[in-house]
């Protein structure tokens, strides 16, 4: 039985490299679709596809992909849906978990082989939850800066570009964009400027 995956992110070499590894599995359908709650329910409706997986930085200004995975859930109730984030935080976990979405993996470990990618899928399509990031590792600081957030914040804060930041984290412009967005409604502050400024002030960017 083929497994129809609808695979949402803003980031079209994830997509890319997804559909890549997966080209030689033959039980595994992967329908890729750009970022945007709209765009996300038309496709859910059109294709009805057996889980769905939600990058969790979308795009600035757009829900998050817990926010987009919560709001598909409320028309799909039984549909499974799983994040898949560069973020290994247990704070973003936690928040998945609490929304009840149907798992949690790293796009490290998810887009490594194609193997792996196709018994997760078909694990959480089954209705089965698969956190591979734990949950209960939280702290009770839940604005908390992931470690990847902090890269990026470290890297902005040596005055690197936009693209330079990008390419030595092997993520799109577009991605960056929405870490720094998500630090910045982390702090509670509007712009990148004032991001830093509280970083240094409450030592997040001492060692960087």
């Amino acid at each position: 039985m083929t497994i129809k995956a609808l695979f949402i992110d803003n980031d079209p070499l994830a997509a890319g490299a997804l559909k890549l590894i997966l080209h030689e599995v033959p039980d595994v359908e992967v329908i890729a679709c750009e970022a945007g709650l709209d765009e996300a329910i038309i496709a859910c409706d059109g294709i009805s596809p057996d889980v769905v997986v939600i990058d969790l930085y979308l795009q600035p200004g757009e829900p998050d992909g817990i926010s987009l995975g919560t709001a598909i859930k409320t028309r799909h109730p039984s549909l499974p849906v799983m994040i898949c984030t560069s973020s290994d935080s247990p704070q973003d976990a936690t928040r998945a978990w609490i929304a009840g979405m149907d798992g949690f993996v790293t796009k490290k470990e998810f887009l490594c082989k194609a193997e792996r990618i196709a018994t997760l899928l078909k694990v959480v399509s089954e209705g089965f939850v698969m956190f591979r990031v734990d949950p209960r590792g939280a702290t009770e600081t839940p604005n908390q800066l992931s470690d990847r957030e902090l890269e990026v914040l470290g890297l902005k804060f040596a005055g690197h570009a936009h693209r330079y930041i990008a390419t030595e984290m092997c993520i799109s412009v577009k991605t960056v964009d929405s870490h720094l967005a998500n630090i910045r409604a982390k702090l509670g502050v509007e712009t990148v400027e004032d991001a830093l400024r509280v970083a240094v002030e409450r030592g997040l960017l001492v060692g960087r």
